[in-house]
């Protein structure tokens, strides 16, 4: 029987990360959603935030300030306060 590795990652923003990038695209629930961005985790692939939610790119640079990929989830998380899960799942409609 071969041995089974055990990862510790941080969950901190899996959910809204699986809920936003993968649940539509991959047809999963939220919390497999969540899971598989635990695993990507654990393989060091990093969770850059989807263009359609991405804040616009502003003009001013702030020399020397560096923001981990994070802090534009937590933003994102504050937006959707509220939101329903079952939204970001239904498949948008389009005009054929």
């Amino acid at each position: 029987m071969a041995p089974v590795e055990v990862f510790w990652e941080s969950r901190a923003y899996s959910s809204l990360i699986g809920l936003t990038k993968f649940m539509r695209r991959m047809g999963l629930s939220s919390d497999t959603a969540a899971g598989f961005v635990l695993a990507r985790r654990a393989m060091r692939l990093s969770e850059s935030m989807p263009a359609h939610f991405a804040p616009p790119t502003t003009t001013t640079i702030v020399v020397g300030t560096r923001r981990h990929v994070w802090a534009a989830w937590r933003r994102l998380s504050k937006k959707l306060k509220g939101a329903r899960r079952h939204d970001f799942y239904q498949v948008p409609l389009t005009a054929d």
